[in-house]
């Protein structure tokens, strides 16, 4: 059945060319048919045979739902994501390093930290969050 519609959508190509007047068009087109459709009666495949007539597949899938200018708009958005994740990742993976470098941090700096945070927190209390917000400004 779709051998019949590949030498279907042959023949159409013919008559399409034979209305626009492309008399010489026309019979060369037949001609690239004959020789396509011979050649799949030799090995049973149209692989081959479609390529000699000059015709877009008309049973293969396209690639892209939309245009190829829209295809390369597409690429370049999905390129360029993977690259901010790519540079984020090796941010990150650069930043964890630096951390583990670092040497550990002493009972006094802790209790130097804890204590400033208690400050914080204390000075805070008993005020609105937006009072505390304007303090940061």
């Amino acid at each position: 059945m779709k051998s019949m519609q590949r030498v279907y959508v042959q023949h159409m190509e013919v008559i399409e060319l034979l209305d626009a007047g492309e008399v010489r068009c026309a019979h060369a087109q037949a001609v690239q048919n004959a020789k396509s459709v011979e050649q799949f009666a030799h090995d049973s495949s149209w692989r081959v045979a479609w390529q000699m007539c000059g015709l877009k597949g008309p049973l293969s899938r396209r690639r892209f739902a939309g245009t190829a200018h829209e295809l390369e708009v597409a690429a370049d958005w999905v390129r360029a994501e993977d690259e901010i994740l790519q540079r984020t990742r090796s941010t990150h993976r650069s930043n964890q390093e630096e951390e583990e470098k670092k040497p550990p941090k002493t009972e006094e700096e802790k209790k130097a930290e804890k204590a400033k945070r208690e400050e914080q927190r204390k000075a805070g209390k008993g005020r609105s969050r937006g009072q505390q917000a304007n303090d940061e400004f």
